[in-house]
């Protein structure tokens, strides 16, 4: 189950963003757990929820919401200085998952999905205004204050790439052909399978046994992918059982066996997909924690029945051991007597321990007139 978007669904996004969102003003924005809602508003009254599940989805969601009864300090913030701005332009920065959106007043908010998501909103000048998770690394620094500097390439960029270069990078891999194409190309799993497939080669080839041909039309049929994309052909969402499998601007051949749903625009495909993985990423997070809640009262209850027992057979201890002492306690109490008064000497000593089989003074404190008598493996003060 697919369950964040790759570049190329980043792409067609930015693609049909770029019609909805110019000219139209930050209304309103919310934020409860790791989902933020941007409201837009046009100068005709209509609105557009954009909603983001930092580091998974973004898309214009016609699902309601329950608005959050507090609102957060960064959402403050955020409020603060979006709300009555006007959007310029939407664009995807780089070939990444990375969508920009540009202001009228040289404000720029970057959504992005990579490395766990983020959400970074730049002043005129690209200093970091406002971040939602402060990261620092060797590549960037993403805080309150610092330029913002888009994320570092690691990989090569498939548009500008050659079938040479790609080659020679492949004859020293030790993987197969898809996890290189994931490894030095920065591919999905998704794409690169169905690069793969679409090639006519098996998904365990070796990649250092590729010829330049075969590299040749991986990369073309890339391009028809990204053009695909682009231009949001075919927008459909991936079905198995009624489970969803995956979301696509365009029609992927690794999916020609499953249930294939066609969508009028991607951002509707990816609002009922990610919608339906959320649903189910709710549940299985809600059994886990209710699991996890079951394991911790068993454990407790384990506990509790561990101490009962040892405090059952503690009060068993002692009510013997309260019996033999009542049944001696004018012994008890004349021997006691004397010993507070002169001391424990080897005379009461011995009278003490003789009332009765197994009896035993373990300790005796002079300071504290403190006696610590027992019988067998009881004791008691």
């Amino acid at each position: 189950m697919k369950t964040s978007l790759n570049a190329l669904d980043v792409l067609a996004l930015s693609t049909e963003l770029k019609k909805v969102l110019p000219n139209s003003y930050v209304d309103n924005i919310y934020h409860f757990n790791d989902v933020v809602i941007f409201r837009f508003r046009q100068s005709s009254g209509e609105k557009n929820d954009l909603r983001v599940d930092v580091g998974k989805w973004i898309r214009i969601t016609l699902y309601s919401f329950e608005p959050p009864r507090e609102i957060s300090n960064w959402c403050k913030v955020v409020r603060n200085r979006l709300i009555g701005l006007k959007v310029q332009s939407v664009l995807q920065p780089l070939f990444d998952r990375l969508l920009g959106i540009e202001f009228d007043d040289g404000y720029k908010l970057y959504l992005e999905v990579m490395d766990g998501g983020n959400i970074v909103l730049t002043e005129p000048d690209n200093t970091i205004s406002v971040v939602y998770k402060i990261k620092e690394t060797k590549e960037r620094v993403l805080k309150h204050g610092v330029i913002y500097n888009l994320p570092v390439q690691k990989w090569f960029d498939p548009l500008k790439v050659s079938a040479d270069q790609v080659l020679n990078v492949f004859k020293s891999s030790k993987g197969n052909i898809v996890q290189s194409i994931v490894k030095f190309l920065g591919f999905s799993g998704e794409i690169a399978e169905e690069l793969v497939f679409r090639s006519n080669l098996m998904k365990d080839f070796p990649a250092n046994e590729l010829e330049l041909d075969h590299i040749t039309k991986i990369l073309d049929i890339f391009r028809e992918l990204y053009s695909c994309s682009k231009n949001v052909s075919y927008p459909v969402s991936v079905w198995s059982d009624k489970k969803p499998v995956s979301v696509s601007p365009c029609m992927l051949e690794i999916y020609k066996n499953y249930k294939i749903i066609s969508h009028p625009t991607f951002n509707n495909a990816v609002d009922e997909y990610a919608h339906a993985v959320i649903a189910i990423e709710s549940e299985v997070e809600y059994r886990r924690k209710i699991e996890k809640e079951k394991s911790r009262l068993l454990a407790t209850i384990s506990e509790q029945e561990k101490m009962a027992r040892v405090y059952s057979d503690l009060a068993g201890n002692l009510r013997t051991l309260a019996t033999i002492i009542q049944s001696h306690m004018v012994d008890f109490s004349s021997y006691l007597d004397n010993i507070k008064e002169i001391g424990l000497n080897e005379s009461l000593k011995t009278k003490l321990e003789g009332l009765f089989s197994g009896f035993k003074i373990l300790e005796y404190n002079q300071k504290l007139k403190s006696l610590i008598i027992g019988i067998d493996n009881l004791k008691i003060n």
